[in-house]
Protein backbone atom coordinates (compact mmCIF):
# COMPACT_ATOMS: atom_id res chain seq x y z
CA UNK A 1 0.00 0.00 0.00
CA UNK A 2 1.38 3.40 -1.00
CA UNK A 3 1.43 6.24 1.49
CA UNK A 4 0.10 9.64 0.55
CA UNK A 5 2.30 12.70 0.12
CA UNK A 6 3.36 14.60 3.21
CA UNK A 7 3.34 18.39 3.25
CA UNK A 8 5.90 19.82 5.61
CA UNK A 9 6.01 23.40 6.78
CA UNK A 10 9.15 25.47 6.53
CA UNK A 11 9.44 25.35 10.32
CA UNK A 12 9.33 21.53 10.29
CA UNK A 13 12.02 21.36 7.62
CA UNK A 14 14.29 23.78 9.48
CA UNK A 15 13.79 21.88 12.73
CA UNK A 16 14.66 18.63 10.96
CA UNK A 17 17.87 20.15 9.55
CA UNK A 18 18.80 21.57 12.96
CA UNK A 19 18.37 18.23 14.71
CA UNK A 20 20.38 16.45 12.03
CA UNK A 21 23.22 18.98 12.36
CA UNK A 22 23.17 18.39 16.12
CA UNK A 23 23.91 14.72 15.46
CA UNK A 24 20.56 12.96 15.23
CA UNK A 25 20.50 10.33 12.51
CA UNK A 26 18.01 10.46 9.66
CA UNK A 27 16.47 7.19 10.84
CA UNK A 28 16.00 8.55 14.38
CA UNK A 29 14.48 11.74 12.98
CA UNK A 30 12.02 9.69 10.95
CA UNK A 31 10.95 7.71 14.01
CA UNK A 32 10.64 10.84 16.17
CA UNK A 33 8.60 12.77 13.60
CA UNK A 34 6.62 9.85 12.22
CA UNK A 35 8.11 10.22 8.74
CA UNK A 36 9.75 7.81 6.36
CA UNK A 37 13.54 7.78 6.19
CA UNK A 38 13.31 8.77 2.52
CA UNK A 39 11.33 11.94 3.38
CA UNK A 40 13.83 12.99 6.05
CA UNK A 41 16.72 12.26 3.72
CA UNK A 42 15.25 14.41 0.95
CA UNK A 43 14.81 17.40 3.29
CA UNK A 44 18.27 17.11 4.85
CA UNK A 45 19.98 16.62 1.48
CA UNK A 46 18.17 19.67 0.02
CA UNK A 47 19.37 21.88 2.90
CA UNK A 48 21.51 24.18 0.74
CA UNK A 49 18.69 24.80 -1.75
CA UNK A 50 16.20 25.43 1.04
CA UNK A 51 18.44 27.96 2.79
CA UNK A 52 19.21 29.67 -0.52
CA UNK A 53 15.49 29.96 -1.28
CA UNK A 54 14.81 31.47 2.15
CA UNK A 55 17.52 34.11 1.70
CA UNK A 56 16.33 35.06 -1.78
CA UNK A 57 12.70 35.62 -0.84
CA UNK A 58 11.58 39.12 -0.04
CA UNK A 59 8.90 39.85 2.53
CA UNK A 60 5.47 40.64 1.17
CA UNK A 61 3.48 43.69 2.30
CA UNK A 62 6.44 45.62 3.59
CA UNK A 63 6.09 49.34 3.99
CA UNK A 64 8.75 51.97 4.31
CA UNK A 65 7.75 54.59 6.85
CA UNK A 66 9.53 57.89 6.58
CA UNK A 67 9.51 60.41 9.33
CA UNK A 68 8.64 63.87 8.08
CA UNK A 69 10.95 66.60 9.20
CA UNK A 70 9.16 69.53 10.78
Amino acid sequence: ERKSCVCLTLYQKLEMIKLHEEGMSKAALGLKLGLLYHTVSQVVNAKEKLLKDIKSTTPVNTQIIRKQSS
